[in-house]
């Protein structure tokens, strides 16, 4: 198992959160302060923000500087001062100097005195022995190097003003790094801030502290009368915070790192829509950091071995990250069970009633109700939501997918015992400032199915960060219109493209508001020729409304029906034409083409419909694609089978194609028609059709008894 070791980073190629370039601009700014006097920076972070991977960014471009930078003429000597290395007062003092001396070796020493430039070092050294008594241990290192430059009889101040007049027409200075000074207790950092104030307040000094400021704060309230901030004000000359990490870049290596897991276990087929809404509704808040990312890797992968064999890897991935970071909920979780683990189709007053009290029990300690309502679907009343109870409305799916909603899985969860295809964000950043249409197609083009994913990733990840908005929303018609040409996937954490689709957008219309994005939306449905995503996007939009069918009204919605309307006639004028041309025989989405017609323009349908009878082996090929499939269920769950007479009911005559149909079955021409359409023909020729469901049985027995050379066998059974 390859864990997460949680230490910095030490190289460029090591920065994932893209700090680089904040890195480099920090070093040049901190090697160009001209004035000759003391300057202090602080950089402000809370444990686990990669304070001391960005200082060691900011280190490596000091040194790369005069290899790069013609506007630096001279370049610091750099110093790093650990002082949790020392646990008393003298130790702090001592190590400080330490951290000064230990740069100049007695070869080092000799070098230097050959250059007058350097005298002002020497004198520097020689003196910090007199500052004090806790520097009485370092006289034995300057009586061996430097006695001869030693001047007695000279009191603190005079000492200290010649340093500090040989600083000033000196051209050297020193940078000091001092990280880690919130590890300090509190006494240890109100010395050192105290060392750093009194002591060492020398020109041409430049020092560099990396703390929580919160922590600091409190170490040093009431220091001189005054509150720790005000006191970090006295000191600290310039203040700047790390720069935290946007959405996306913690997205990209999250999801990397979840992929890897799921690797291990390839046998499970993963419910990426089911993900998408988890990963929305809370999953995604719980890291703040790459440290939190890497303790929650740590402890998946630790136990994912002993647990992928028997429970759903989704459902383990999220009470994962619900145990490590979220432990009341996860006791809240384990005490409900009971009425957890409830298999309901009815949504009736009990179970409203039991559901409204756990919201309400777990609004107390956390806001992540949302999220545990798509591990256990007897909360998840939204009758359109995926994860419904209607949609897993079966004991044994739910058991042979390993749902935590089974109460043995349940169990087991508990006891442990059962009874970078990638791409570039740069290329992507360039892409939203450009208004060159074709670089876009082009970079569609290199594009695979699963990197189309990965790029609606990318975008989701700025617009949660607020960033590139009009740019985003500029190219949405043209990613709509190019993502036809790409497949829908779902394996591992590869998302459906039209859900990540209709998530931009619903972010949008959040930012934008109705007016402008409604004048958006009239732009795309007038331009765009992907009809697929546009009639699902009708359908997403129109989800709270009665415009297609009857809803139950849960939300407002987004656009009234008026406006719904204007967009369905804009796709409704376009289908118009599309369903006479030879693309859209071919085309295997037609049925669904031809379903959303008949829901408000049955007159088009007619008319389609009335000139494919001049075409019969087209109208009977659309007819036997047009089978619909259920399930039921009694030892095992099994697949239903039916014919959507209703679509064709108003527009055809029942009676004379099934005629039609009837003698082509028992013809030899059948050998020519394939499988699924086929059975698509039988099932309309069987009578009785409009009010039953049939079973495989059902089927071979009609086939055998009506010579039709065909056997009906189910794609999947569930035992």
């Amino acid at each position: 198992m390859e864990y997460n070791l949680d230490k910095p980073i030490d190289k460029e190629e090591e920065d994932l959160l893209n700090r680089t370039d904040f890195a480099k601009h920090f070093a040049k700014d901190v090697v160009m302060l001209s004035e000759k006097n003391n300057f202090t920076i602080s950089l402000n972070g809370p444990w686990g923000s990669g304070k001391t991977s960005l200082i060691n960014l900011i280190k490596n471009e000091i040194v790369r500087l005069r290899d790069y930078d013609e506007e630096v003429t001279s370049y610091p000597i750099v110093l790093d001062f650990a002082p949790w290395n020392s646990l008393d007062e003298n130790g702090i003092i001592t190590q400080f100097f330490k951290s000064f001396t230990s740069n100049f070796t007695k070869n080092k020493i000799k070098e230097f005195l050959k250059s007058s430039k350097t005298q002002f070092a020497i004198n520097l050294l020689k003196d910090v022995p007199l500052i004090g008594k806790y520097f009485k241990c370092l006289k034995t290192f300057f009586d061996k190097y430097l006695k001869e430059f030693l001047e007695k009889d000279k009191d603190l101040l005079t000492t200290k003003q010649e340093i500090v007049k040989q600083l000033q027409k000196s051209d050297y200075n020193f940078i000091v790094f001092i990280d880690d000074i919130d590890r300090l207790n509190n006494n240890e950092i109100k010395l050192l801030f105290q060392l750093i104030k009194a002591v060492c307040d020398f020109p041409n000094v430049t020092y560099v502290l990396s703390y929580d400021k919160e922590i600091v704060a409190n170490a040093l309230k009431n220091e001189q009368t005054t509150d720790g901030y005000k006191y970090l004000e006295k000191i600290v000359q310039l203040s700047i915070d790390v720069p935290e990490p946007i959405a996306e870049d913690f997205q990209q290596y999250l999801f990397s790192k979840m992929d890897n897991i799921l690797a291990k276990a390839p046998e499970w087929k993963f419910d990426t829509t089911r993900w998408s809404y988890i990963f929305r509704n809370g999953f995604y808040n719980y890291f703040k950091n790459l440290r939190d990312v890497n303790r929650y890797i740590n402890a998946a992968l630790f136990k994912f071995s002993s647990y992928k064999d028997i429970l759903n890897p989704l459902d383990f991935l999220t009470m994962e990250a619900i145990s490590l970071f979220e432990p009341q909920l996860l006791n809240f979780i384990k005490k409900n069970k009971e009425v957890l683990c409830k298999l309901s189709t009815k949504y009736d007053d009990e179970r409203k009633k039991e559901v409204e009290q756990l919201r309400e029990d777990c609004s107390k300690i956390s806001s992540n109700f949302d999220l545990i309502k798509y591990l256990f679907p007897y909360l998840n009343t939204n009758a359109w939501g995926f994860g419904s109870v209607g949609e897993y409305s079966y004991y044994n799916r739910y058991k042979s997918n390993g749902r935590i909603c089974y109460d043995k899985n349940f169990d087991f969860y508990f006891s442990g015992k059962l009874d970078k295809e990638s791409i570039s964000r740069s290329d992507i950043i360039n892409l939203l400032k450009t208004s060159d249409r074709t670089s876009l197609e082009n970079y569609f083009k290199s594009l695979n199915n699963k990197t189309l994913v990965l790029f609606l990733q990318f975008l989701n990840g700025y617009i949660k960060d607020g960033l590139y908005i009009d740019e985003i929303l500029n190219i949405m018609p043209d990613i709509i219109s190019l993502s036809k040409d790409f497949k829908d996937l779902s394996a591992l954490f590869t998302f459906d493209k039209d859900d990540w689709i209709f998530g931009l957008l619903d972010d949008i219309f959040e930012l934008k508001g109705v007016e402008k994005f409604f004048t958006w939306l009239k732009e795309l449905y007038n331009s765009s020729n992907n009809y697929s995503t546009l009639i699902e996007m009708l359908y997403h939009l129109a989800r709270y409304t009665n415009f297609y069918s009857e809803n139950k009204k849960e939300k407002e919605s987004f656009l009234d029906e008026k406006q719904i309307l204007e967009l369905h006639n804009a796709l409704v004028k376009k289908l118009e034409v599309f369903i006479y041309s030879e693309d859209f025989i071919k085309n295997y989405q037609k049925i669904k083409f031809i379903r959303f017609l008949n829901f408000k323009n049955k007159k088009v349908v007619k008319q389609w419909i009335d000139k494919q009878k001049e075409i019969d082996e087209n109208l009977i090929h659309i007819i036997g694609l047009s089978a619909r499939y259920g399930y039921g269920e009694s030892s095992h769950r099994f697949i239903l089978y039916s014919f959507p007479f209703s679509q064709y009911s108003e527009h055809i005559s029942i009676e004379e194609y099934q005629s039609k149909i009837s003698i082509l079955l028992k013809s030899k021409d059948i050998k020519n028609i394939p499988d699924d359409c086929k059975l698509g023909l039988i099932l309309f020729v069987m009578p009785e059709i409009t009010e039953d469901q049939y079973q495989k049985e059902d089927i071979n027995k009609f086939c055998k008894e009506n010579n039709i050379n065909f056997i009906c066998e189910d794609k999947f059974v569930d035992n």
